[in-house]
């Protein structure tokens, strides 16, 4: 992992202060490039340091050849994307591309500076059949089994290959996040209704507001990367969507974070980015005592301590309205479909599915209880 000295000039990096070309050189590009990696900004990293002329050639070298790897890969995605958001449109189903997919292209200043994996894609809950045609006949894309359930799966993906290589993933979402006090934090049909352009990709394609982006970026750190909370990646695209908010976003953020009962976890996330990246954050709103009130009602705050997986689903079931719910999430946890059972545990056995069963709730116990 990268010392605190490493973390400090990965942040100066991509704040963009000026070069500190004796800490460079005496880091070396080796361990440089090995943090920025386990940061996962190394796109960020190898722009500032691979086209900086006062740096020597065999310094910039790794980071050279690396900017040239991530801008061919990202040439290919944005391909795929636009592909992509011509087919929905032709079947008149609306997306929105979210998270780093969409701050890539709305806040990043290039596309392929912002580390991904996979693009990420929220539709409403009832168009899930119509997309998934769309995908493997319309698109060409294939659906890798996943732990299928009506409330525990909130998300698919779709992997498109060209002679046998992988040329993109797209994360399909139908709810915000998976854990239940998360999932319904905003409905697709109200960030669809605020949503922007995102004219690099054609007419079709659409992102959040900065209002309801940065929301999602201070909640997702939390509900699906609380095992790495001062990773920079999710630091950085919160520094640079508030960055750019105008007093009246501020007012409306404030408003909404407290309205959907994520005042702490936004509040925490901002503190984390000022810290690194001296984020400007409104003393007004940072001191706003509304959210020291808020917090103890907070279902969400619990996520920004260590807890066992167990207690996490107990949040869930609690989330929900109705026992029905409950007890059809607990069954889904515990009772996943059969197909996903034979080839995640058995694949290519006759075992029987009681006995699967069995080994998964086995080798999950210590899970849920660590």
């Amino acid at each position: 992992m990268p010392s605190p000295a490493l973390d400090e000039l990965l942040a100066a990096l991509l704040r963009g202060d000026s070069l500190d070309r004796r800490a460079i050189k005496a880091f070396g590009s080796a361990r440089i490039y090995d943090a920025a990696r386990a940061h996962d900004v190394l796109p960020m990293v190898a722009d500032r340091l691979a086209l900086a002329p006062e740096l020597p050639d065999d310094l910039r070298e790794l980071f050279l050849e690396e900017l040239h790897r991530v801008t061919a890969v990202d040439l290919a995605v944005e391909a795929e994307l636009r592909r992509l958001h011509v087919a929905f449109a032709a079947r008149q189903v609306p997306l929105l591309l979210f998270k780093g997919s969409h701050l890539a292209y709305s806040h990043y200043p290039r596309p392929d500076l912002r580390a991904r994996i996979d693009s990420d894609i929220l539709i409403a809950r009832e168009h899930r059949e119509l997309v998934d045609e769309i995908f493997r006949a319309d698109l060409g894309y294939d659906a890798p089994t996943k732990l299928s359930g009506e409330l525990s799966a909130t998300q698919t993906m779709y992997v498109k290959y060209e002679e046998g290589t992988e040329v993109h993933v797209v994360d399909l979402h139908w709810r915000l996040a998976s854990p239940q006090v998360f999932a319904q934090v905003l409905s697709f049909e109200e960030l669809y209704e605020a949503s922007t352009p995102l004219p690099a990709l054609g007419a079709w394609a659409r992102g959040p507001s900065n209002v309801h982006a940065l929301l999602i970026a201070c909640m997702h750190r939390v509900a699906h990367h609380h095992d790495e909370p001062d990773r920079f990646k999710w630091l950085f695209d919160i520094h640079l969507v508030a960055s750019r908010f105008t007093p009246a976003e501020w007012t409306s953020f404030a408003d909404a974070v407290l309205d959907r009962q994520v005042s702490a976890v936004c509040l925490d996330s901002l503190a984390r980015a000022a810290e690194w990246f001296a984020t400007p954050v409104p003393e007004a709103y940072a001191a706003d005592a509304r959210f020291a009130e808020a917090r103890p009602r907070e279902q969400t705050a619990a996520y920004l301590r260590t807890r066992p997986k167990a207690s996490q689903v107990l949040d869930d079931l609690r989330a929900l309205p109705r026992w029905t719910d409950r007890l059809q999430l607990l069954r889904e946890h515990l009772f996943p479909a059969a197909a996903y059972m034979r080839e995640v545990y058995a694949p290519g056995s006759e075992r029987p599915l009681p006995v699967l069963y069995v080994q998964r709730a086995l080798r999950g116990l210590v899970k849920w209880l660590s």
